[in-house]
């Protein structure tokens, strides 16, 4: 529903000046405002994007349209240490998954 309102919003504001404002409007509707990605890791642990801590793995996080980088921070026990990722065109059923593996414990 908000999507609609926002919808109706926008192109009203667009009315009044050249059709290309209307176009504009339609174009930036259909690109989801909200992307969905899992971080999968055999432990709980954070999730950062773009060097800053964000959510936890194994569950879904709602991230804007982009491109960015995911780590998990200290310790270094995973692998690889960051994946670069274009987020879009995702949804809540097939989200963006970003894979860390564990690495094994040195003695």
């Amino acid at each position: 529903m908000w999507r609609r309102i926002l919808t109706a919003a926008l192109l009203a504001a667009a009315i009044p000046t050249a059709g290309g404002c209307a176009r504009d409007a339609r174009r930036v509707l259909n690109e989801a405002p909200e992307q969905y990605v899992i971080v999968h890791y055999p432990d709980s642990r954070s999730v950062y994007v773009d060097g800053r801590e964000h959510a936890l793995t194994n569950r879904v996080i709602l991230i804007s349209p982009g491109h960015y980088e995911f780590s998990l921070g200290s310790p270094d026990d995973y692998r690889p240490k960051t994946v670069v990722a274009d987020v879009r065109g995702t949804s809540r059923t097939a989200p963006k998954e970003i894979v860390f593996e564990k690495l094994p414990a040195s003695n």
